[in-house]
């Protein structure tokens, strides 16, 4: 895999359902590991360049260009990475907030199954006179 920005922006949007945002949490993850991996090549190359400019304290213009070139490709890295945590946090939240949902909805059909049992249990009010009087007057 190639990691680059654009790799963020093809992502989509956020997706509406709990699977789809696992599976974009799952693809943030491929992509961290990747990034960790070319991690690990820049940390080379960032010893390779203080060795030089080590080697060449004498040439100040060359150790900058140097530090420079190593910059140019470790920045875009770290703002991806840190993109690619946002994102994941945000996705990570509307995780949370769905089961969040997902708990108190499955908590109001509990509910509402006891009360329309308990509905079912109970007599229909009767319409008569004779009827309705005896039970409203005790009787």
């Amino acid at each position: 895999m190639h990691v680059t920005t654009t790799t963020v922006t093809n992502m989509g949007p956020v997706s509406a359902t709990p699977g789809g945002v696992k599976r974009q949490v799952a693809q943030i993850d491929a992509v961290q590991d990747e990034i960790t991996k070319q991690k690990v090549n820049i940390l080379l190359v960032d010893e390779l360049a203080d060795w030089l400019c080590e080697e060449r304290k004498s040439m100040t213009q060359y150790c900058t260009n140097v530090i420079n070139k190593v910059n140019k490709i470790k920045q875009p890295l770290q703002e991806l990475s840190t993109r690619l945590t946002d994102r994941r946090t945000r996705l990570q939240a509307i995780l949370v907030a769905s089961q969040d949902f997902k708990d108190a909805f499955d908590h109001f059909i509990v509910e509402l199954d006891q009360l329309e049992k308990k509905q079912q249990k109970n007599k229909p009010i009767s319409v008569q006179w004779k009827v309705s009087g005896k039970d409203w007057m005790g009787g």
